[in-house]
């Protein structure tokens, strides 16, 4: 996340919302890589942390928003289907 000189206090409340997001949301990514796939965003968030750049700051918040919504439509998905009936055989 960008330094707090660099970005306005509702920004910054944006940004630490949306990482939240991210996390619950990938907590429950029906994944075998569920694990990865957060230290990954945790990672691309230590790694943007300096951005100065308001362009660079809002192309990247464009992408971890995609990624939020992708993320929403697959879980919300995999939540929808019914579960699968076992049949016991006597």
């Amino acid at each position: 996340m960008p330094s707090p000189s660099i970005i306005s206090a509702a920004l910054r409340i944006e940004i630490l919302g949306l990482y939240r997001s991210l996390l619950r949301n990938a907590a429950i990514y029906p994944s075998v890589k569920r694990d990865d796939f957060i230290e990954e965003i945790k990672l691309q968030f230590r790694k943007h942390a300096s951005l100065n750049n308001k362009n660079k700051i809002n192309k990247e918040l464009n992408i971890a928003y995609q990624a939020l919504q992708t993320m929403q439509q697959y879980n919300k998905m995999m939540s929808d289907k019914t579960p699968i009936q076992h049949v016991v055989l006597r």
